[in-house]
């Protein structure tokens, strides 16, 4: 069984998924080719497979490694199009009950080729962050993913998903650090996400209503940003920002 998405995820600087999921029946679930699958991929996909970003999956039983059966499990892959490997499956810790409804919080990270997953139950919350990619590089545009399977064509796997929202991820203000002065201005250091443009604006003083001014826009790459103001030599004082453009 496959269901796709009718939307498409059309991350450039990320994406967040979220969708709450239930199964309600899993009659003889006891097997390693017994699953539930949360993926994306292509459009011509039928589950996960070389072109997925992420995959979340619960076995019936174990599928090799230390992976154990009946437990959400998240593929941390070499963001390599690699071959499949058991070992490569993170247990989040959540445990697959039939009748529980599941919330998941997928972000997705393209230029990092990561993505992290929250999984809510009602009764407690688990995240895991920083998992590869199966893909090496993410396909625009991907499909969102339902697969289910079962090894007995006689069992019985009943699996209901609503509230499926794909939006993009907003990007969080930079943090400044590592602020110092020298003879050739004043700088500062702050995180740049690829892809992102920054503006570092200047104001004299914190005195509403504050006059920003722009000073320079900078384009981020997956490395810290680091920037000099030349003119600081000649302020006798000075505060600064920076702001992610949109």
């Amino acid at each position: 069984m496959r269901r796709s998405y009718l939307g498409k995820l059309l991350a450039t600087n990320g994406e967040s998924i979220r969708l709450n999921l239930r199964v309600d029946a899993m009659s003889n679930f006891t097997t390693a080719n017994d699953y539930v699958t949360v993926t994306d991929g292509t459009a011509s996909i039928g589950g996960s497979s070389v072109e997925s970003s992420f995959i979340i999956r619960a076995y019936g039983a174990s599928p090799g490694g230390t992976m154990p059966g009946l437990a959400w499990a998240l593929y941390n892959g070499g963001k390599n199009r690699g071959s499949y490997n058991a070992a490569n499956w993170v247990n989040s810790g959540m445990a697959l009950v039939a009748g529980r409804v599941y919330a998941f919080a997928i972000v997705l990270h393209p230029a990092q080729l990561t993505y992290d997953v929250t999984i809510a139950d009602g009764i407690s919350s688990v995240s895991k962050t920083n998992l590869g990619f199966r893909d090496s590089a993410f396909a625009l545009p991907n499909t969102l993913v339902f697969n289910a399977r079962i090894a007995n064509t006689n069992n019985v796997l009943t699996v209901a998903v609503d509230s499926i929202t794909v939006s993009p991820r907003p990007v969080p203000p930079p943090a400044l650090s590592g602020a110092q002065s020298w003879a050739g201005g004043y700088g500062f250091v702050f995180p740049g996400e690829p892809g992102e443009k920054y503006v570092v604006e200047q104001s004299a003083n914190l005195v509403p209503p504050i006059n920003w001014q722009p000073l320079m826009t900078i384009t981020g790459a997956n490395q810290n940003i680091q920037y000099t103001d030349a003119g600081a030599t000649n302020l006798s004082a000075g505060f600064y920002r920076v702001k992610v453009m949109p």
